[in-house]
């Protein structure tokens, strides 16, 4: 009877023992591995959208010094000095000022996002001026190459385009208020801000009626003016639309103290008016914010209007028109321009005054129709009010063309005054061909003043002035 294995026997059953294991060990090591490769990918996601919203924020990925566990340290923590961005000193300051992390929070213990799951070191090149990074796990084999390497390129392209976006989608709206600008004034901006909330009253009259009680009286500038009639005054048909219609007993609109109204250097009030009697007595209030400017009639004879402001340092000015006929439709303009005062009528020059001085700000209503015992008795169509005194040219082109224009578009939003990388617009001009263009422009990611060159972003259809700036 046989007790045991022959030594060939015994061989045999040892490589199929060696060969099973192997085997095993393979799938195990591959199993392992692709469970790893996963763990690393996962990670590698997270670190990709640390290092986007870190370039969101920044307009750089993290500097890279070729040693990884300081550069992404800067996902995880504020850095405490500038010298960590690239840039010129003023950029790495607000690039510092602008790191709004966490972007990551740290899963593997004291890795902090630096190892992959073999723990080895991510390799991560980034050359400044790029909009794209690398990251790479070596893999397995913890060496470069072998086809086992995971590799992610990050690309902020589409956040450059975003940001390049919104900034040209500001800059056509802010060429729209550079052009209503320019035909208002003839003048070019000084800067952004002299596009701002120029036009403060705006009231077309066009109501059907003013029964509608608190602020029925609309104003369209966008600066919130509405009026609230009182004792009866109400609309009727008008030179454009309907206009207001006051009885001289006392009826008026009433606009509330607003600092918008509180003009100071430059003034123009403008409006259709028709007086249905004759203005002789003193006073006799049209258009008035007590203690700082007005349009009245009567105080130099009859049915002659008078544009009144009252000086900073006390007292008043007053500039006397001709006298306008009944019953028919006249364009009555006042400017100020810190120099002169002038009176339009019709369109035409009336009467000028030189005077000089800031006008006195003053916390009283604007008053349209009636002031305390003062009144007015006649129309009122599209009633306009600027804090800048309107040119001659302008003055004649509103009067030829009644109405018109319904509305300057001006910018309110304050968001406007700057690019999404908070740096404020700047204007310029350029003339091609003998034709010039006016406009504004941003300085662009690396927040300095090319005068619209290198990376200035200009508005949209305008890029070709580049190569002649």
């Amino acid at each position: 009877m046989r007790t045991g294995f022959t030594l060939m026997e015994l061989i045999v059953v040892i490589f199929i023992v060696s060969l099973i294991a192997g085997i095993f060990v393979s799938i195990y090591y591959t199993v392992t591995n692709s469970k790893l490769a996963e763990y690393t990918r996962e990670e590698m996601d997270d670190i990709e959208s640390a290092l986007l919203d870190f370039y969101r924020d920044i307009g750089q990925f993290p500097k890279d010094t070729n040693n990884v566990a300081v550069d992404f340290l800067d996902l995880e923590r504020k850095p405490s000095t500038s010298d960590r961005f690239y840039g010129t000193s003023a950029l790495k300051t607000w690039r510092l000022n602008h790191w709004a992390g966490p972007y990551i929070q740290d899963k593997f213990g004291d890795d902090n996002y630096t190892r992959d799951a073999w723990g080895n070191y991510y390799i991560y090149n980034y050359t400044y001026g790029n909009n794209y990074c690398t990251v790479t796990s070596y893999g397995p084999d913890g060496a470069s190459g072998g086809g086992d390497d995971i590799v992610y390129t990050i690309s902020a392209v589409e956040i450059d385009d975003e940001k390049e976006d919104n900034v040209q989608d500001e800059l056509d709206v802010i060429q729209k208020a550079v052009t209503d600008y320019f035909q208002a004034t003839g003048d070019n901006p000084s800067s952004i801000e002299d596009l701002f909330e120029w036009e403060v009253l705006n009231m077309h009259m066009d109501e059907s009626s003013w029964s509608g009680g608190t602020e029925s009286v609309i104003d369209s500038s966008g600066m919130g003016n509405n009026g609230t009639p009182y004792l009866g005054a109400n609309t009727t048909s008008g030179l454009v639309g309907r206009a207001g219609s006051f009885l001289g007993i006392q009826d008026r609109v009433i606009i509330d103290d607003a600092s918008s109204l509180d003009i100071q250097n430059e003034l123009t009030i403008e409006c259709w008016i028709q007086i249905t009697v004759n203005h002789s007595n003193s006073w006799c209030t049209m258009i008035r914010k007590n203690n700082a400017y007005g349009l009245e009639w009567g105080d130099a004879g009859t049915n002659r209007p008078a544009f009144i402001i009252w000086k900073g340092g006390g007292g008043s000015v007053r500039l006397d028109g001709s006298a306008v006929s009944l019953n028919e439709w006249h364009y009555l303009a006042a400017t100020y321009d810190g120099s002169e005062m002038r009176l339009y009528i019709d369109g035409n020059l009336d009467n000028t005054l030189s005077t000089s001085g800031q006008i006195a700000t003053s916390s009283a209503t604007l008053n349209l129709g009636a002031w305390v015992l003062e009144w007015y008795r006649g129309l009122i169509d599209e009633l306009k009010i600027y804090r800048l005194a309107l040119p001659e040219d302008e003055i004649l082109r509103h009067y030829e063309n009644p109405g018109y224009p319904r509305s300057y578009f001006d910018l309110h939003d304050y968001t406007y005054k700057y690019d999404e990388w908070e740096t404020e617009y700047q204007f310029r001009t350029a003339t091609v061909s003998g034709t010039t263009y006016r406009f504004f422009y941003s300085c662009g990611p690396d927040r300095e003043d090319d005068s619209g060159k290198d990376d200035d972003i200009l508005p949209r259809g305008l890029e070709w002035l580049r190569s002649s700036l």
